[in-house]
């Protein structure tokens, strides 16, 4: 297995204060191929890779773990601020509209109600 490289994401711009920006095509980059072993192989990098965008999403405790019961699209958590702070889980189809261009009508579910019910 070897290991490859984009060579110059960042550059320096003051040298005195040693001042780094993101090069966004200012200078040019390379990709390099083959320059030292890697240290694991590429398919547990992957493999890696999709845990941590997975985890990214998980936030809370019912992230991307509770669908709807009626068009089956996932459970988004949102903050309520009505008398007092509660956190909902809403259907994301009713937050946002769904490719068909229809929003589900679900109820939403107030999240120590969703607790209480897994416990």
């Amino acid at each position: 297995m070897t290991f490859e490289a984009i060579v110059r994401k960042t550059y320096t711009v003051d040298f005195l204060n040693k001042k780094r920006v993101k090069n966004e095509g200012i200078m040019s980059q390379y990709y390099v191929e083959n320059d030292h072993p890697a240290i694991i192989p590429k398919s547990v990098f992957m493999q890696v890779q999709q845990i941590i965008k997975q985890r990214r999403n998980g936030k809370y405790c019912f992230s991307q773990k509770v669908f709807c019961g009626k068009c089956g699209d996932i459970l988004q958590r949102n903050m309520w601020y009505r008398p007092e702070k509660v956190a909902v889980w809403r259907c994301a189809s009713r937050i946002k509209r769904s490719k068909i261009g229809r929003r589900c009508m679900i109820r939403n579910i107030k999240e120590p109600l969703l607790k209480e019910a897994t416990i």
